[in-house]
């Protein structure tokens, strides 16, 4: 059991909802509170791995958007010799936790389960197959820019998959796989589509020099009452690290692949885009983290139009470590621009405190 214990964000929000500098944005104290915790248990057979975290978040002016959110997972591994039947599961019920798109505070519960099976082949190759059933349900007053968000955006998604391993090393592992997928609404069901996805995939385990994964593929959508154009294009998944020197860690996650959008004349839109983070510790006690994002959500991609956002955010992190606690001070800010619809654009600002300790 790996407990911890964070207050983030003791600070200054001077754009709580994200507004352009024309619509009067409103600033306000916040703070977050996040205990949470990391569990596994191994066995010759039988592996066990879990987490959880609760946020407690703090308005001092706008009381009215105080929330507990919640994000809990958990994988179960069974190892039959050469077969390695597998379960899990994940659930999160947040506000605070916002999208590129969406910047209001607004209830959403996310949910998904899965199952599969891999079966070694050999010493170095392994096959799987595996479903998940996933959903987004967004609850209450869940209204943004004239758009009901739980009509347009609560969905239910079926995927169907299979892989294939190869260990060209201990430390790395190549592969490629297959998923076909399904979207179902409810409400607007002129949404309703299904996909395939075709990736390759290289993963490295912790103790290589880089780490992490990394995927590149195609991917193909096509909406149930063909009244939308279809898409066909290059999908990217990247979460990559790397540690120079013992001093310095850098990471980089990236994504070009289709998420809904909430607009009701846009079922669909193309983000891509890239979250840096390079931490270098000063001295054993001291370190900064300073960190990029910056994405692009493109809009009518079948009609060749160049209709876009841009999101930017950069922040910096000086920290100080006593033991088990880390104490640090953090600067960010936040901007988006559109070349398409008035009152999108806003800049935002923070500056918190935080103090985390770890049991």
């Amino acid at each position: 059991m790996l407990p911890t214990i964070r207050f983030a964000n003791i600070g200054w929000d001077d754009n709580i909802f994200r507004l352009s500098r024309t619509e009067d944005p409103q600033g306000d104290f916040t703070a977050t509170v996040t205990p949470a915790a990391r569990a596994s248990l191994r066995t010759r057979r039988v592996s066990l791995a879990g987490r959880g975290q609760l946020d407690f978040n703090y308005f001092k002016q706008f009381s009215d958007i105080r929330s507990i959110d919640s994000d809990v997972a958990g994988r179960g591994e069974l190892a039959l010799g050469r077969i390695t039947p597998y379960v899990g599961g994940e659930w999160t019920n947040a506000r605070h936790r916002r999208g590129l798109e969406i910047d209001l505070p607004v209830r959403r519960v996310d949910y998904s389960w899965y199952g599969g099976v891999d079966l070694r082949v050999s010493g170095r190759t392994s096959v799987g197959v595996m479903a998940r059933r996933s959903g987004v349900d967004y609850r209450g007053e869940a209204v943004f820019e004239d758009t009901d968000l739980e009509e347009y955006l609560s969905a239910t998604t079926r995927i169907e998959g299979l892989r294939l391993r190869y260990s060209v090393t201990p430390l790395t592992t190549i592969g490629v796989e297959v998923e076909r997928d399904r979207n179902t609404f409810a409400l607007a069901t002129e949404r309703d589509s299904e996909g395939v996805r075709v990736t390759s995939v290289v993963e490295f385990q912790p103790l290589a020099i880089v780490n992490g994964r990394a995927q590149v593929g195609i991917r193909r959508r096509n909406f149930s009452d063909g009244a939308a154009a279809n898409f066909g294009g290059t999908v990217v998944r990247v979460d990559l690290g790397y540690t120079l020197l013992g001093r310095t860690r850098i990471g980089v996650t990236g994504r070009r692949d289709l998420a809904y959008s909430y607009r009701i004349d846009q079922r669909d839109y193309l983000q891509s885009g890239f979250d840096l983070s390079v931490t270098h510790r000063l001295t054993e006690a001291w370190d900064v983290v300073g960190t990029l994002a910056r994405y692009n959500l493109v809009y009518d991609l079948a009609a060749g139009r160049t209709r876009s956002e841009q999101v930017i955010g950069t922040g910096v992190n000086v920290g100080y470590r006593v033991q088990r606690t880390r104490i640090g001070f953090q600067v960010a800010r936040n901007v988006r621009t559109s070349d398409f619809s008035v009152g999108r654009e806003y800049e935002g600002m923070q500056l918190a405190s935080s103090v985390s300790y770890e049991f």
